[in-house]
């Protein structure tokens, strides 16, 4: 058993250290890292900043609830209507909506704090799978990598997961509101817009069969 633990381990060391040298997979890695970073940090804690604008607990709870109504649709659909060469575009789209809706939700009420947290929750949870797209497309990755890939991508990103309702946490703790944890989450929202044009777009799906097949 220990033995082909070992073996099991070294094939993933050999194809993270493959991997690794791809410009798109270390942006993709960057990138999924910062948005879980963004989704969790934000999501985790948005409770209590609407609790601390105001909301009694059982306001704040279904308010905050609400960019995951505007999640579901956008993840089923954007995927399908942005073509393979525009995804990186759209992700810094994205991710300009999102700084602008953090923004946003600290200063808005009422009916436009609840479109605020529709939109956050529209781009924000599109960022993920336009990513994982990217990345299970990627000519060095294909079908061959494909699930050690994502396994790599999810054990980096959800580093982001746990830290970004950590540092939130931290700065709320020095600071005492939610404004220095709000900019945090702006900076990061920031990074990965300016990231997602440091991607190679893939022209096609040819591109991806002529580069498996010929691996």
């Amino acid at each position: 058993m220990r033995l082909e633990e070992t073996a099991e381990s070294t094939k993933i060391g050999k194809v993270f250290a493959r991997l690794i040298k791809v410009r798109n997979f270390r942006i993709v890695l960057a990138v999924g890292l910062l948005t879980f970073t963004i989704t969790h940090g934000f999501m985790q804690w948005l409770p209590k900043i609407l609790e601390n604008r105001g909301f009694s607990p059982t306001m704040a709870g279904l308010a905050a609830a609400t960019p995951l109504l505007a999640a579901i649709p956008a993840v089923l659909l954007w995927p399908r209507l942005v073509p393979i060469h525009l995804r990186g575009r759209f992700i810094a789209l994205f991710a300009s909506l999102v700084a602008v809706t953090l923004l946003a939700s600290v200063k808005a009420s009422g009916p436009l704090l609840l479109l605020v947290l529709l939109l956050f929750g529209a781009a924000g949870f599109s960022l993920l799978p336009l990513i994982m797209l990217t990345l299970i497309e990627a000519p060095e990755v294909g079908s061959r990598y494909m699930g050690a890939a994502g396994g790599i991508f999810y054990c980096i990103s959800e580093v982001g997961g746990f830290t970004g309702p950590l540092i939130i946490g931290v700065l709320v703790d020095m600071t005492g509101n939610f404004l220095g944890g709000i900019s945090f989450l702006v900076i990061v929202s920031l990074v990965i817009f300016a990231l997602a044009f440091l991607l190679k777009p893939l022209s096609s799906s040819l591109e991806i069969s002529a580069f498996t097949s010929n691996e």
